[in-house]
């Protein structure tokens, strides 16, 4: 998987390559494939997304990621944290939830977002559902819509403890 595709702004997340490895090895961890384990909970599984996990653990010994993943699938849902193309049409759709009832706040996000991607081609940032992580070799920044102002963190790996305390957490009201 090419792992710096992109669409607009936003850059595919690293838990895809993670997740699909996770559905890739289902036959190997569990005996079943991701259809086999569909056409089980098909015919045996609880009716919502919620209790189809549960039993998967309870009664089939699967993992929480692992069943929630196979859950899932099995409805329709979480294509977008397995699918490269469905997380890129996704993750704006993520940054305009955070930022729903605080429109004021979103012009601070997109200058946030503008200034991080500035210090160069390689800053890649993925919004998920409450943040949108900046990330270079590491994360090195997170913005996020706390209730009442944009926040930002930026985490720097060398200086004293007290010039990281100062640029740790930069809020902007």
């Amino acid at each position: 998987m090419d792992h710096s595709k992109q669409r607009g702004p936003y850059s595919v997340h690293p838990s895809i390559p993670y997740a699909q490895d996770i559905l890739r090895n289902l036959p190997d961890k569990t005996g079943r494939s991701l259809a086999e384990w569909g056409a089980l909970l098909d015919r045996e599984g609880p009716e919502d997304t919620k209790s189809l996990r549960d039993w998967l653990k309870t009664e089939h010994g699967l993992g929480g990621t692992t069943g929630r993943m196979v859950a899932e699938a099995s409805v329709g849902e979480g294509r977008d944290g397995t699918d490269p193309e469905e997380y890129l049409v996704a993750a704006p759709g993520y940054v305009t939830a955070m930022y729903e009832g605080k429109e004021p706040l979103r012009p601070i996000y997109d200058s946030l977002l503008e200034l991080g991607r500035s210090l160069g081609p390689d800053v890649k940032a993925w919004p998920c559902k409450t943040i949108v992580p900046l990330y270079r070799t590491h994360v090195f920044a997170e913005i996020n819509p706390p209730p009442k102002r944009a926040s930002t963190s930026v985490w720097r790996s060398r200086g004293s403890l007290e010039e990281y305390q100062r640029a740790s957490s930069t809020r902007v009201v």
